[in-house]
């Protein structure tokens, strides 16, 4: 009992530090434009994907899923040394801009190859997207602290950060599944097209220009070739980035099962799988406040094999459930 009176004062001290983090965001134009364009830009994504989810499975069943999967990673994986040669040519703001315009083209594409009923034009530019989405964040986190006047200020940002992806986490998903209902996988596909043209109209009135934001592709190379040679020669990095490969694979696997569950529960072809993305989306936002109030000196560790725990011990419940 008094282990649970002291952790409450802190869990409303978080929240008051939280908010207060935001307020200071929203304060500044530079920070409040690049943190909307980042929750609008997070929030077509997760809308989007929940329609490409549905027409791959509409297509080809589970197979079609895993070929999406496919599709959309293994260019990501090439793209990283071409990510870095992009940002030493441009300016952070300059290919912001350009990112996201592109991805609300490669979207337009794709909700015209549903439209037709082609699906090489709808994954075409689904992979396309997939690289384009790899810029983002390493070019907002190089942005931030050229927007920011103090210390303060970048730790609000990336807080912002992390609140508007969880977010986008829940209202892209059920976006997705009420425009699926209501006017198909084109109507999904175009408005998260038109999120990432708003996107690139703020991001173009960001004051600040922003030096390169990455290094040739050679260092680019060198920085991963350093970061294997780390992982190969010390256990515990090696140990904990197996612990995220493991749970990633998981998470590939749970979204090519989401959908014919979604279809098996709910039917409708399983466009409804979006309440089930959004589900997890709850569950991520409710995650990270725990986090935030259980890491602390000595606690690293249990928190981390208890998040992966709790990862995993849902997933067998429902399993063994639903084969009852």
């Amino acid at each position: 009992m008094r282990h649970a009176l002291m952790v409450r004062p802190h869990i409303r001290a978080s929240a008051r530090a939280t908010i207060g983090l935001l307020g200071v965001v929203l304060r500044e134009p530079d920070l409040r434009r690049i943190q909307v364009a980042s929750l609008v830009s997070a929030t077509a994504r997760w809308a989007y994907l929940v329609a490409l989810l549905v027409v791959a499975f509409r297509m080809a069943g589970p197979l079609g899923l895993a070929l999406l999967g496919i599709v959309r990673t293994v260019p990501t994986m090439i793209a990283v040394p071409l990510a870095g040669a992009a940002g030493s040519r441009m300016t952070g703001r300059r290919l912001l801009v350009l990112t996201y315009a592109a991805r609300a083209v490669a979207l337009t594409l794709s909700a015209a190859g549903a439209l037709a009923g082609v699906p090489l034009l709808v994954f075409g530019p689904a992979a396309i997207d997939a690289v384009l989405g790899t810029l983002r964040r390493p070019v907002q986190a190089a942005l931030l602290p050229l927007v920011t006047r103090t210390p303060g200020e970048l730790v609000a940002a990336n807080t912002a950060t992390t609140t508007g992806d969880g977010l986008a986490g829940i209202a892209g998903p059920l976006l997705g599944a009420f425009l699926l209902a209501a006017g198909g996988p084109a109507a999904v596909l175009a408005l998260s097209a038109a999120g990432f043209l708003v996107a690139a109209g703020l991001a173009s009135r960001i004051s600040v220009q922003g030096g390169a934001t990455g290094a040739a592709t050679a260092s680019t190379l060198r920085i991963l070739g350093g970061g294997a040679r780390a992982l190969l020669g010390s256990p515990i990095p090696r140990l904990v980035t197996a612990g995220f490969i493991v749970q990633v694979v998981v998470r590939g696997a749970l979204n090519v099962l989401l959908v014919p569950a979604s279809a098996s529960l709910f039917g409708a072809g399983g466009q409804d799988v979006g309440q089930l993305f959004a589900a997890m989306g709850v569950g991520g936002v409710i995650g990270g406040i725990a986090a935030t109030v259980a890491i602390g000196p000595g606690r690293l560790t249990g928190t981390f094999i208890a998040s992966l725990f709790g990862w995993g011990l849902p997933l067998i419940v429902i399993g063994f459930v639903t084969s009852m």
